[in-house]
C-alpha cells in the first residue's frame, strides 16, 4: 500500500513537472511564433516602405527641380531685363557722342554767338537730291525762316520753312539756292571773328542737285585749286565758310568763269547742327 502511495506520489510530480515544462516550452513557443509573424510582415512591409520611402524622395526631387527652374526661369528674365537696359544704354552712346563732338567743334570755332539753339537732323529725301534737310526744333523753340543753320564756322543753309516744332533747311546744293560770296587766296590767313577782306574775288554760288558750282566770277586775279570760298549775302548776314575751289573752268571768250565747290559736309551724315537766330 505504500508503495502504491508513493508511486502516485512520484507520478503528480512528474506530471506536474511535465506540465510546468509544457507551459514553458508553449511559452517560448508563442514568443517564437509572434516573432515570426512579424518578421513575415516585416518581410512584406519592407519593400513596399522602401518603395515608398523612394518614390517619396524622387517626387521632392522632381518638385526640386521644377522649383530650381523657376528659380533660374526668374534669373533669365532679370538678367534678360538688365541686358535691356545696358543695350539700351549702349546704343544711346553713339548719340551722346555725335552730340559732343559737334558741341566740341562749334566750342572750337575762332567766334561762338551766343544765339546759338542746337537742333537735331531728322530727315533728309535722297528723292530729293540734297534739296533739304528736316530739324527737330520749330516755331516754339523760337526759330523763323531766313535763320541761318551752321556747324562750327561752316554753312549749311537757311530756314525757308518753319512749323511748331520743326523746320526745313535749303542746302546750297539746293536748285532753288543761289547766295553771293567771295573766292580768297588759300595762302591768305583766315580769321572769320575779325576778317577784313582785302583781296577778293565775287561770285555767285548755284546748287545743282548735289553739286555746288560758283557763276560769274570776275576775270581778274587767279583761281586756283584750293581757294577759299566764304559767304558774303546779306540773307546770311556774316562770314561762313562755304567750301574750297575744286575745278576751274575758264572760257578765254567769256565775261566771267566758273568754279565746281569741294563741299567740307557730307550733308547725308549730318545728325546735328546749330541755327543762329536773327540771320
Amino acid at each position: 500500500m505504500f508503495k502504491e502511495k508513493d508511486f502516485f506520489d512520484n507520478s503528480k510530480k512528474f506530471f506536474l513537472l511535465l506540465a510546468s515544462c509544457t507551459l514553458i516550452l508553449l511559452f517560448l513557443n508563442f514568443f517564437a511564433i509572434q516573432k515570426t509573424v512579424a518578421d513575415s510582415i516585416d518581410f512584406l512591409v519592407e519593400p513596399v516602405s522602401s518603395a515608398a520611402f523612394v518614390s517619396s524622395k524622387s517626387l521632392k526631387e522632381f518638385l526640386g527641380v521644377f522649383g530650381e527652374v523657376n528659380t533660374l526661369r526668374g534669373e533669365y528674365y532679370d538678367l534678360k531685363e538688365e541686358y535691356l537696359k545696358l543695350k539700351a544704354e549702349s546704343s544711346f552712346l553713339p548719340v551722346l557722342k555725335e552730340e559732343n563732338l559737334t558741341l566740341k567743334e562749334q566750342l572750337n570755332v575762332e567766334f561762338v554767338e551766343k544765339d546759338l539753339i542746337l537742333a537735331e537732323v531728322l530727315f533728309q529725301d535722297w528723292a530729293l537730291r540734297s534739296e533739304s534737310l528736316i530739324i527737330n526744333m520749330g516755331r516754339e523753340d523760337g526759330l523763323n525762316e531766313g535763320d541761318v543753320v551752321l556747324v562750327g564756322n561752316m554753312y549749311v543753309g537757311l530756314l525757308i520753312e518753319v512749323y511748331e516744332n520743326t523746320s526745313k533747311v535749303r542746302l546750297p546744293t539746293s536748285r532753288a539756292s543761289s547766295l553771293k560770296v567771295m573766292i580768297i587766296n588759300q595762302d591768305e590767313n583766315l580769321n572769320l571773328s575779325s576778317f577784313e577782306p582785302q583781296s577778293f574775288l565775287s561770285g555767285v554760288a548755284v546748287g545743282r542737285s548735289n553739286v555746288l558750282s560758283v557763276e560769274n566770277i570776275e576775270i581778274r586775279g587767279n583761281i586756283e585749286k584750293g581757294d577759299t570760298i566764304l559767304i558774303n549775302d546779306a540773307k546770311v548776314g556774316t562770314y561762313l565758310y562755304l567750301g574750297d575751289v575744286l575745278t576751274v573752268e575758264e572760257d578765254p571768250t567769256a565775261t566771267s568763269r566758273t568754279c565746281t565747290v569741294q563741299l567740307p559736309i557730307d550733308y547725308s551724315n549730318l545728325k546735328r547742327v546749330f541755327i543762329k537766330k536773327g540771320g
